[in-house]
């Protein structure tokens, strides 16, 4: 695998498909990155180094969850949520990003 195929898999899609719900650190919007990724591991998280490109430039994140539901059912608005604010409290509340797919349309 050549530099450009690796970082090819390194990238992470803007947004969530349908069914997929990703929870992750934006490392770029911490002014230690290096300390919260110590602190994700001490949590118990396996943080996955990722990057994405937005319209505000680079940025490094770690991936804590990707999963992938049923894209055809509705998600439990709460699933998450409760992770979600606690890591907020703990890291950062602008870093720690929930992103939730929506079921696709069902054709008639």
């Amino acid at each position: 695998m050549d530099a450009t195929e690796q970082l090819e898999a390194l990238k992470m899609r803007v947004g969530a498909q349908p069914g997929q719900v990703v929870l992750f650190v934006d490392l770029s919007a911490v002014e230690q990155p290096s300390e919260v990724l110590k602190r994700l591991t001490a949590m118990g998280y396996e943080p996955q180094l990722r990057y994405l490109e937005l319209q505000t430039g680079l940025h490094v994140v770690a991936v804590l969850k990707d999963e992938q539901h049923d894209p055809t059912q509705p998600l439990d608005e709460a699933y998450l949520l409760d992770e979600w604010e606690a890591l907020g409290e703990q890291i950062h509340q602008e870093a720690v990003r929930l992103w939730r797919g929506y079921p696709r349309p069902i054709a008639a």
